[in-house]
């Protein structure tokens, strides 16, 4: 049994990441909430909840996974260097309290990183080269991460995540097609669309991404490297298109959209593929096919309006 703490437990892959440390019988800390919205407390915060953690955990047992903050393609510069202080933050409490070496786990962007003309399959082995602040965020927690581990010895492990989509998500955060097609079948709105519609990503179910993460993280061997990346993605990728007539189906009638293209398509890729080279290290997990993912997404979206009204969600575009 492995001693677990998550950061970020409340987000759309940890808490996935939670459900499964729980399914398979590890201990998980119950931290303080920390309030991320109070910049004067957080660093505080993150710091008392690594102490506590390592207060209750005496041997190499362990495991911390970050998968703390907001970063996404659409928020502002402010966000992206509240959360670098906030993970330097954390390395340094780890490297302050740990008793002896077990296991950090970051959360980063495998289409923030990978962004490349190349029409190639991106493995672990690829290049990276971050063309946005997103990216360049993420590739400089990725090198203090790296540093941390070779001045440390502590193991630790490089989750690069294509696009994650699921029941609670906030598409206004970077979550967008799917949760803008459903939403635009509840409300009945037309939904522009500003990519071409062959455009491909990788779209993996938020569950089997933290399942994913958890199996990576347990079957973890640092015996050779004690920094190592895995790509937590599906088996394949689906194009725009495919996705609007899988919505079609379920929603048993046609999506109501136009194909805007404008000067946005220079940042996307019309095809993005992604894959492991680990898979075969863990156990088969079950893909949730993304027509039952869709469908969970619009149930939980339906309700959420029914809760918080449209206003907030109006004029909406991807």
């Amino acid at each position: 049994m492995k001693n677990c703490l998550v950061f970020g437990k409340n987000g759309l892959i940890g808490k996935s990441i939670v459900g499964s440390l729980k399914r398979t019988h590890q201990s998980v800390f119950s931290n303080p909430k920390i309030d991320w919205g109070n910049k004067e407390l957080v660093a505080g915060q993150i710091r008392d909840s690594v102490a506590g953690f390592f207060d209750g955990t005496n041997d190499e047992n362990w495991v911390i996974f970050w998968f703390a903050g907001k970063g996404g393609f659409s928020v502002p510069q402010e966000q992206f260097d509240f959360d670098e202080v906030n993970f330097r933050c954390f390395l340094e409490a780890v490297e302050e309290h740990m008793k002896d070496s077990g296991l950090v786990v970051l959360s980063s962007s495998a289409g923030a990183l990978y962004s490349s003309n190349s029409d190639l399959t991106f493995d672990e082995t690829s290049s990276i080269n971050p063309n946005s602040s997103y990216g360049k965020m993420k590739m400089r927690q990725e090198a203090a991460l790296s540093s941390f581990a070779t001045r440390t010895g502590c193991p630790s492990l490089i989750t690069r995540i294509s696009t994650v989509y699921g029941p609670g998500s906030d598409f206004r955060s970077g979550y967008g097609l799917i949760n803008h097609l459903c939403l635009a079948d509840i409300t009945r709105s037309p939904l522009e669309i500003f990519v071409p519609m062959e455009t491909s990503r990788n779209y993996i179910y938020s569950e089997d991404a933290g399942e994913l993460v958890v199996r990576f993280a347990l079957s973890f061997n640092g015996n050779e490297n004690k920094l190592q990346i895995r790509n937590i993605v599906a088996p394949s990728s689906v194009s725009v298109a495919e996705i609007v007539s899988t919505c079609s189906k379920i929603f048993k009638r046609k999506v109501v959209f136009s194909n805007r293209i404008d000067n946005r398509q220079d940042s996307y890729n019309t095809r993005f593929d992604i894959k492991t080279l680990f898979l075969s290290d863990v156990q088969q997990i079950y893909w949730t096919p993304i027509s039952v993912g869709i469908a969970r997404v619009r149930h939980a979206l339906n309700l959420q309006l029914q809760s918080v009204g449209l206003d907030e969600y109006s004029n909406q575009e991807v």
